[in-house]
């Protein structure tokens, strides 16, 4: 799954760059007439006195749509589901720990769970090696 955020982050990346760059190509050819769009970033619209575009020149307006687009595009990057299979984790090492099965009689031990990734390699496993003393290889 890393990998395709990895791959995500540098599309969405290429994506604001473009998006930049194609911004200020349009405001070369459309700045004498700023003024007159009605919902264009203005310079100061909180106090009212200034109702006329200023213009930052060309690297700072590709910063300024850059960040904008990085706001607009960020949601292709599902962090969010990061956080559910955090979770999910979580709820299925303690399931795992409370399960019966999973309880050795000879040493009254229980499972437990160090780490969090344990369950999705538990499946993978078809042969245990151990030595004479118990020590797993």
């Amino acid at each position: 799954m890393n990998s395709k955020i990895i791959m995500l982050s540098f599309f969405l990346v290429a994506l604001c760059t473009v998006t930049s760059v194609c911004a200020v190509v349009w405001l070369k050819g459309h700045k004498d007439e700023l003024n007159l769009l009605p919902y264009y970033r203005k310079l100061d619209v909180s106090e009212g006195k200034e109702d006329s575009y200023k213009y930052y020149g060309w690297a700072f307006e590709v910063l300024f749509t850059f960040l904008m687009s990085v706001i607009v595009f960020q949601v292709m990057i599902p962090i969010a589901l990061y956080i559910s299979m955090e979770l999910v984790r979580i709820g299925q090492a303690y399931f795992m720990i409370g399960d019966n099965i999973m309880h050795d009689e000879a040493t009254k031990s229980r499972f437990q769970c160090r780490a969090l990734n344990i369950n999705e390699d538990l499946g993978q496993i078809k042969y245990v090696f151990s030595d004479k003393t118990g020590t797993l290889c």
